[in-house]
């Protein structure tokens, strides 16, 4: 009974750590159709800006803004001219 409850705990603090790491981030702003250079080429992508911070306990420390391009293709012929 005593390995149950360990098993038990350990599944719950795994599953509640898998969780928080699947968490998707949220926009703090987002933009449609921006112009982002990949490897030399030009693309038109949905840009959004992340803030995210390194909480431990009730610290809140080291926040950063991560932008994050997604949706990206290449622009078309018409809006190349």
């Amino acid at each position: 009974m005593k390995y149950l409850k360990v098993l038990l705990v350990m599944f719950s603090v795994s599953l509640a750590g898998m969780t928080t790491s699947w968490a998707e981030d949220k926009c703090e702003s987002t933009e449609h159709n921006v112009s982002h250079e990949i490897n030399g080429k030009k693309y038109v992508c949905d840009k959004c800006v992340v803030l995210s911070c390194d909480t431990s306990g009730s610290n809140i420390s080291k926040c950063t803004r991560t932008t994050k391009y997604t949706n990206c293709v290449e622009p078309s012929a018409d809006k190349k001219k």
